[in-house]
């Protein structure tokens, strides 16, 4: 029979043990998208697989309905494994699946395990194995593309082909690069070099070209929509840029400069969405140039919008607002000719809405809120305008979503609380409403989240607790509904340790029990770093959540409890500078910083030891930085800072010399900012306070030393007080100083 008179493409055999991995295969195999040169009959999915979820207890309860659905399966799929080959249920399902439909039907799949170990007897014989998702072996994506070829009984490599080369207006696939490009890379350079190399002709190698970049650009947006790394997209990206494009430019032909065109702008709109500025504005920069040499029509008109939008939001990104601030206004009234053109225009609408929106967020960054606020309001009724008329475009309903949630940071920016809520309570019914309208998209779920959580916050931001809760418990529900159907998603578990997190602030702010949900966040944490050690995002949010339920511990008092998490965070940090460039500033102040606090937690501990060594290692990281940067005041700033605590450490466990110095070098740091800046009021009264704390210390081994320090902080408090009269702590310091130099100087006459 072929595959269309079976109700089942496959009837998947499986240990419990293995449940997790089976699932997320299961789901990948049945959204498969055929290829259409491959395609029978119309079909455009693989269809639908049975996954037998009872497991009796005994082999001896294979039941008449299980033999009925293997009997309506074309193919059986072995899950093979440790558990497997254990397993007595599987062993009765491949023997009752040999009685009925005979050996020559089941394909063998390996998910762990040496394969000669884990085969079950009765499929030793001829050893089926078609794929070995290992790792070490085939692993997920290319493991994937060889089973799905033996179910269609076609060459790898023909599936393979297909797939890259397949047209633009494809149906996109999101299984084979949710995880990782590497194995997808290679398989679409043999592709390339297929496609490319089947003819001189110039325009048949265009041709060829343009079909392997735009069926890598599919896979690339597949990717991307399935949250898969940076990494892995920029793999895809790179692939189709550095080898396709680089034909596309030697063949020169202009019957393909539409389709190159089209490659370019997705390009810089692909590379955009992973933040790699230099490409995407590379490529916005050469499709504007290809625009010039061509006609002046409609299509014409919408690719300028698009180029002149990603373009100026590529700009901006970089730091040159004048120059983003025009690309972007020109994006905006060149899509407004378009929409004057044809009021009802949806696509105008929408092509509008996303240029007001780059523009609102470039004016986020160089402006501020006040300024970005008409765009994002722009965007809004725009897209309004789009859903109301066309409901299932789900792109719109995603940006309009987007969209409301940009107005309300504008909103809450400017301290306008009532209307941030407002317009945050939008966004909700728009996401509830197109999650109506689609209950099975995961893309709905998660927009409702994600607005549910905004909404949350505000409320939380503008104290308002009791408001908060509601939403934020929704959104954490849909997190975990997410994270439970889809257990190897580490992105869907990581969203639910965050939501676990901001709903015990809550919680905790409104004096409910919230330790479970704390302990619940931090250790889910812990269990995606310990899966995947090289994953900097998960350690950073890690990081995060333990200071959050650290500093709530400090605040009970339980000093002890929360240094333990300052231990922890500290390691943390420092894995995260050791793999980050040499001279990138942010993992070392964030090493810092949890340096300092473990000091602190010390401290409080009377653990003299712990504390200096903490505030030790911290001066020596804010060295580096200040070394790296000499010019920046704030790291400098910083700096002094963390030398005067360890300057009262050291005080307060008699070490004298050990304060005078930290205490001193603390002082001059603070002194060179204000000769750099003598209008810096806060860096001459931190000097001052520095000098003063030296003194109080030299006082008791060097009455000169100690006078001298004084002298130099009543010289700078005293021009405080001279430009601020009025300034009650500039007196009491003045006041403070003149009353130590004359005890220094009593002791030192007598």
């Amino acid at each position: 029979m072929d595959a269309p008179s079976f109700k089942y493409r496959g009837f998947i055999s499986y240990s419990r043990a293995d449940e997790p991995a089976v699932r997320r295969l299961h789901r990948r195999l049945e959204r498969f998208a055929i290829p259409p040169a491959l395609r029978r009959e119309g079909e455009a999915k693989l269809g639908a697989f049975y996954r037998d979820r009872e497991h009796a207890a005994t082999a001896s309860m294979v039941s008449e309905e299980i033999i009925t659905r293997m009997q309506e399966s074309q193919w059986m799929i072995v899950c093979c494994s440790p558990a497997a080959v254990e397993s007595d249920w599987v062993a009765a399902e491949i023997e009752a699946f040999i009685a009925t439909r005979g050996r020559g039907r089941i394909l063998a799949i390996v998910l762990s395990g040496e394969p000669r170990d884990v085969f079950p007897p009765m499929l030793r014989v001829g050893e089926p194995l078609v794929a070995d998702f290992r790792k070490v072996a085939d692993g997920d994506d290319l493991g994937l593309l060889k089973l799905t070829a033996a179910i269609l009984d076609v060459d790898v490599g023909e599936l393979r082909d297909r797939l890259a080369g397949a047209e633009c207006g494809q149906t996109r696939s999101r299984t084979l690069l949710a995880g990782a490009a590497a194995a997808v890379a290679l398989v679409a350079l043999g592709a390339a070099g297929f496609a490319v190399h089947q003819t001189l002709q110039a325009r048949a190698q265009s041709r060829a070209a343009l079909d392997v970049a735009i069926g890598l650009l599919e896979h690339a947006d597949a990717a991307a929509q399935a949250e898969a790394s940076p990494a892995a997209v920029k793999a895809l990206l790179d692939f189709a840029d550095d080898r396709l494009n680089a034909l596309l430019d030697a063949a020169g032909d202009g019957r393909f400069d539409e389709r190159r065109l089209a490659v370019r702008l997705r390009l810089a709109e692909g590379y955009g969405r992973i933040g790699d500025v230099e490409n995407q504005g590379r490529h916005a920069e050469a499709a504007l140039a290809m625009l010039n040499d061509m006609a002046d029509d409609r299509a014409a008109a919408v690719a300028r919008v698009r180029a002149l939008s990603v373009l100026g939001a590529a700009v901006a990104q970089q730091g040159d607002e004048r120059r983003a601030g025009e690309l972007l206004n020109d994006s905006v009234e060149a899509a407004r000719g378009l929409l004057r053109l044809d009021q009802q225009n949806l696509e105008a609408r929408s092509l509008l809405a996303g240029a007001l929106q780059r523009q609102g967020e470039a004016q986020m960054i160089a402006d501020g809120a006040e300024a970005a606020q008409p765009a994002f309001t722009e965007a809004v009724a725009a897209l309004e305008f789009v859903v109301g008329r066309a409901p299932g475009d789900d792109a719109a309903s995603e940006n309009l979503v987007a969209a409301l949630s940009a107005l309300a940071d504008a909103q809450a920016a400017q301290e306008e609380p009532g209307e941030a809520r407002a317009t945050m309570q939008r966004a909700v019914a728009q996401a509830r409403a197109w999650s109506s309208r689609r209950p099975n998209s995961r893309e709905a779920r998660e927009a409702l989240g994600l607005a549910l959580m905004r909404l949350g916050q505000i409320n939380a931001d503008a104290g308002n607790y009791a408001a908060a809760r509601a939403p934020m418990e929704e959104s954490l529900a849909i997190a975990r509904a997410i994270a439970a159907a889809d257990p190897a998603d580490s992105n869907a578990e990581s969203t639910v340790a965050l939501r676990l997190m901001l709903t015990a602030n809550v919680l905790l702010e409104l004096r409910q029990a919230a330790t479970p949900l704390m302990v619940e966040a931090t250790d889910m944490g812990r269990d995606l770093v310990a899966r995947d050690p090289e994953n900097a995002e998960l350690k950073n949010m890690l990081a995060r959540m333990l200071a959050v339920r650290a500093a709530r511990l400090s605040a009970q008092d339980e000093h002890e409890e929360a240094r333990d998490l300052w231990r922890e965070i500290v390691t943390l940090r420092r894995q995260l500078r050791a793999a980050a460039p040499p001279n990138a500033p942010g993992p070392a102040r964030d090493l810092a910083l949890a340096l300092e606090r473990l000091g602190a937690e010390s401290a409080e501990i009377r653990d003299a030891s712990a504390a200096l060594g903490g505030y030790n290692e911290a001066v020596r990281v804010r060295r580096d930085l200040v070394r790296a940067d000499p010019e920046n005041v704030e790291a400098r700033r910083s700096l002094a800072v963390t030398l005067h605590t360890l300057g009262l450490t050291r005080k307060f466990n008699n070490n004298p010399n050990g304060a005078i110095r930290s205490l001193t070098e603390a002082a001059e740091l603070r002194l060179a900012i204000v000769e750099e800046n003598p209008r810096d009021r806060r860096a001459a009264f931190d000097a001052a306070d520095s000098f003063q704390q030296a003194a109080v210390v030299q006082a008791g081994v060097n009455a000169a030393a100690a006078r001298r320090s004084l002298e130099r902080a009543r010289e700078l408090v005293a021009r405080l007080v001279s430009d601020f009269p009025n300034n009650t702590r500039y007196a009491d310091s003045l006041r403070r100083t003149d009353e130590i130099l004359q005890i220094v100087n009593t002791s030192a006459s007598n």
